[in-house]
């Protein structure tokens, strides 16, 4: 994770300014993979959920979440 984070493309995803929201993801230069981050600032009951578009990954590749497993295309991910 280290390595990825300090060799990298970083990519800003929301503006905080305008957004409730600040995300944020480090893309590994051979766009293999990538870290996103994001913070919530403040949560309501019944608050609808923000939706970040990632940047920088390749339209053809295939990412897997760690968490459960599902494989999305780098387009789908980007919403090209």
């Amino acid at each position: 994770m280290q390595e990825l984070v300090l060799e990298r493309d970083y990519y800003r995803l929301s503006d905080p300014n305008q957004q409730n929201v600040s995300a944020w993801s480090f893309v590994s230069k051979d766009e293999k993979k990538i870290i996103v981050q994001a913070v919530v600032f403040e949560h309501r009951p019944n608050m609808k959920k923000p939706h970040v578009f990632l940047q920088g990954l390749d339209e053809n590749r295939w990412y897997r979440r760690k968490e459960d497993g599902h494989l999305f295309t780098g387009k789908a991910l980007m919403r090209v």
